[in-house]
């Protein structure tokens, strides 16, 4: 099923093409699915309550229970803190057996997250004409872009797979923000490490000629961003809820950052949203394939969904390989892979091939593996303007 699968890309056209074959009811769940996907938040939440309004007492538990989550990513993507709150207090009442003690657990977790700034008025950016900055590579060559707040500045590193925006202790108290201590249980993405974070709150920031007012970020001891593997250290990260408000980025090869005062349109439709990680519609053997899109990985990887799906292929043509993941803290994880060579991926209308990239054999720590990789710098800095517009929802490379 196009949906389990999160086949978003997949499912947006076959609803297009028989939206009209399906139930009222059906359709309007669908609906609901694919504008929270595409970054219509409104828009869903209107198609939930029209859904609830006329068959609230028809829906399956766990139709319900899914409506509840859509609804609070919603508001989470408008910055409704409050209100996502509360719908995870009313999802975590539909929970009551042991066997509901882990999605228990997440939920709970959720709830205390935006429920500890509730009285957080919503993120706004203030555009009021084109906007250049300049990033530079850190260490690892990861972008990072200045933020600054009165006299003093941070590099953060600009990076779509962060699905909140991160920040140190000793960092936030340069750049003057709120602290709220709540405790915060979070699973690193690559190594399912339980990381305990608080949370910040950044009054007023500016990014070149922007200010940026309430931007959240997860508030993390300054060891945590510090990786014992190349003795490196972050001071922080923007990650999506900030990207998203800015509409589009042009992430120009020559050191430019660009954010134009009016966002640009595009007839294709190549980026989505699960949550807030960022999934790119990319094409490998004439295959449309979601990815997770990552600027803040340096290199490329393929996961296990790939491996299953082309397993012949890779184990014949790559070599085993011990793939070592460094996560939060410097913690290194190993798993099984191969490296394959000469991979070619369709970014777009145009292509590029990495001289080599890996290929798990399985799931690690806390992903959810439905997705067949996740495309980092190696690929798109391959190009001389990567633009990511969440306006329209696509990228393009130049």
């Amino acid at each position: 099923m196009l949906y389990k699968s999160k086949s978003l890309f997949k499912l947006n056209l076959q609803f297009a093409k028989y939206q009209n074959d399906l139930s009222e009811k059906d359709r309007l769940f669908y609906r609901s699915i694919l504008d929270n996907a595409f970054n219509r938040c409104i828009q869903s939440n209107q198609d939930i309550a029209a859904l609830r309004k006329t068959y609230e007492d028809l829906l399956p538990d766990s139709t319900a229970k899914e409506l509840f989550n859509i609804e609070a990513d919603n508001f989470i993507k408008l910055y409704q803190y409050k209100a996502a709150a509360m719908c995870y207090t009313k999802l975590a009442a539909k929970y009551k057996t042991p066997a509901d003690s882990a999605a228990l657990a997440d939920i709970e977790n959720s709830k205390a997250l935006w429920g500890a700034i509730s009285d957080v008025p919503p993120q706004e950016i203030t555009v009021l004409k084109t906007t250049t900055v300049t990033w530079k590579k850190d260490k690892i060559g990861l972008l990072q872009i200045p933020v600054v707040h009165h006299e003093d500045s941070c590099f953060l590193v600009f990076d779509t797979g962060a699905n909140l925006s991160v920040i140190t202790k000793t960092a936030a108290r340069k750049l003057g923000m709120r602290i709220y201590p709540v405790k915060l249980d979070l699973a690193s993405g690559t190594t399912g490490q339980l990381v305990q974070s608080s949370l910040a709150v950044a009054d007023s920031l500016y990014l070149g000629g922007m200010l940026i007012k309430n931007a959240v970020f997860l508030l993390l001891p300054d060891e945590m961003l510090y990786f014992k593997h190349g003795d490196y250290s972050q001071e922080g990260i923007i990650g999506e809820p900030v990207m998203a408000q800015l509409k589009e980025i042009n992430i120009h090869q020559d050191g430019r950052l660009e954010i134009p005062l009016h966002p640009s349109k595009s007839h294709f439709q190549n980026l989505a949203l699960d949550g807030l990680m960022p999934i790119a519609d990319f094409t490998v053997q004439k295959d449309s394939l979601p990815f997770r899109f990552d600027t803040g990985a340096g290199s490329s990887v393929l996961y296990h969904p790939y491996f299953d799906r082309y397993r012949k292929e890779v184990v014949q043509n790559g070599a085993p390989y011990k793939l070592k993941t460094n996560g939060v803290g410097g913690t290194i994880t190993e798993s099984d892979a191969y490296t394959i060579r000469n991979f070619s991926i369709g970014i777009a209308n145009h292509s590029t091939t990495l001289s080599k990239i890996n290929v798990r054999t399985g799931p690690v720590g806390a992903e959810k593996d439905v997705f067949y990789g996740n495309l980092g710098l190696d690929a798109i800095g391959q190009f001389n303007t990567l633009t990511i517009n969440f306006e329209s929802m696509f990228i393009d490379v130049h």
